[in-house]
């Protein structure tokens, strides 16, 4: 887990996955694949 820098919450957490993404000036979210073998 890491530190949430989107949450104003200074004990808040993310969850690192390996997946890779990028945002689309549309604002949606391209799913661009895994950053590990799974």
């Amino acid at each position: 887990f890491l530190s949430d820098p989107f949450s104003k919450d200074p004990n808040a957490r993310m969850y690192k996955t390996g997946d890779l993404g990028r945002w689309l000036a549309d604002g949606n979210i391209e799913y661009l694949g895994r950053n590990d073998d799974q």
